[in-house]
């Protein structure tokens, strides 16, 4: 009960603020001008992996840390503080319902602008683009459950900040002297399970995979040779009609081009990564709030 109140009182509070109105509008006009701008020009997975992108790295990636380090910051625990003192409500029972109403609305704003663009660009009819490797629908499922996770990873951290330095201004400062660096590291080694960063450089390949490793194996035998019999019939109906070439397009930013280097990835070992991370995290952040002075 203390949890579940907790929680629909910040839910409340998050609707009727305008970081998340603003964060929402925001999100959803750069996710419109993404599509637009790579819609005759970048492959599915290449456009998808972009708006993915503006989640997991640049620029909702700060909106997501701001949301979670205002949680537990000292002004936020002025008005708590004599409820959490007088005990009726345990200090971890007060966290959790902060952290999982934040959870929820970033989970909700996220879905709610990405499902919409990843089915207009796979539903769309691109004629101007080239597939040689489509996507799959597991691959879909499982590139959004992967968002997810990190998400969660994501407000974790942020509520953690919070927690540590009191100081919203001081935590998001550490956050961006710390996460990048480390960050730009992890990229050269390509450790998708660590780094956000080169969890989106693999996003195209995660897009591909399908659910066994036999059908994964078929769909890259398959791929080429669908895309030459395209390339053929295509040819063959502009000979008989006259009609112009039309313009074969890029493969899409050098930063997504490191199929060959991502293709063994495994699902389960980003998943659990990154749910462990958070999970540990979430342990630690509780430990901290706990020997805390209110």
């Amino acid at each position: 009960m203390p949890i579940a109140a907790v929680f629909q009182f910040e839910l409340q509070s998050l609707l009727k603020s305008w970081l998340v109105r603003l964060w929402l509008i925001a999100a959803a006009l750069t996710a419109l001008l993404t599509v637009m701008v790579g819609w005759s020009v970048l492959p599915d997975a290449i456009l998808i992996s972009l708006l993915l992108a503006a989640f997991l790295v640049f620029p909702w990636f700060l909106v997501i840390i701001v949301l979670g380090v205002n949680a537990s910051t000292a002004g936020r625990l002025d008005v708590a503080a004599d409820g959490i003192l007088s005990r009726p409500i345990t200090r971890w029972q007060f966290l959790t319902g902060i952290w999982a109403a934040r959870l929820l609305i970033v989970w909700a704003v996220s879905l709610a602008v990405l499902v919409p663009a990843v089915i207009a660009i796979v539903a769309g009819d691109r004629p101007q683009v080239v597939e040689t490797q489509p996507i799959t629908f597991f691959g879909l499922v499982a590139s959004l459950a992967v968002v997810l996770v990190v998400l969660a990873f994501l407000v974790t951290v942020g509520v953690l900040l919070g927690t540590l330095f009191k100081n919203a201004w001081v935590a998001m400062i550490v956050l961006l002297f710390v996460w990048y660096p480390i960050n730009a590291i992890l990229v050269t080694f390509r450790l998708a399970e660590f780094s956000p960063i080169s969890l989106d450089q693999a996003m195209p390949s995660i897009l591909r995979k399908n659910w066994s490793e036999a059908d994964e194996s078929k769909a890259q035998a398959a791929g080429p040779l669908q895309a030459e019999v395209q390339r053929q019939a295509e040819e063959f109906i502009r000979t008989l009609t006259g009609t112009a070439r039309p313009e074969r397009t890029h493969k899409g930013p050098e930063f997504y081009q490191h199929d060959d280097k991502y293709k063994e990835l495994s699902l389960a070992k980003v998943i659990l990564s990154y749910g462990g991370f958070t999970i540990l995290l979430w342990g630690l952040t509780v430990l901290i709030f706990y020997f805390r002075d209110l």
